[in-house]
């Protein structure tokens, strides 16, 4: 195959994976609001991706590949522990003409890291009684 050609077949072939890719990572953002109970969790994800892997190497990239864009999004978050809350912050730096003062950012970041610790153990929580209530029976 010339390398024009190639290139081309390249350009086509991506036109056709990016829509799945934003298909699968809206599917991924929506799973907690519907789908099958087991879609309620956190570990949704990680059923994607396995579910993925036994389809072919093709479903499983794309499964990566929507992850990848999710956790991108989730970064963009304006809080000040993530990138998006740093953007912010430089924005707001930039429309006040000065710095935001160190206190007030490691006061921001603290209270920021404990919120993201403490949805981490919600979410494990919830993970965990999900499973539970699925072995039980309940």
């Amino acid at each position: 195959l010339p390398v024009g050609r190639a290139l081309w077949q390249a350009v086509l072939h991506t036109g056709v994976v990016i829509p799945k890719i934003l298909t699968e990572a809206g599917a991924l953002l929506a799973q907690p609001w519907g789908g099958s109970a087991r879609n309620h969790t956190a570990g949704a994800l990680v059923w994607s991706a396995a579910e993925a892997a036994g389809t072919g190497a093709d479903a499983l990239i794309r499964s990566l590949a929507a992850l990848s864009l999710a956790l991108g999004l989730f970064y963009l978050l304006p809080l000040p522990a993530l990138d998006g809350g740093r953007m912010l912050l430089t924005l707001w730096e930039a429309a006040m003409g000065r710095p935001v003062d160190g206190r007030v950012q490691t006061l921001l970041q603290t209270v920021s890291l404990v919120a993201g610790v403490a949805a981490v153990a919600w979410l494990a929580y919830g993970e965990v009684r999900q499973v539970l209530s699925v072995t039980l029976g309940r």
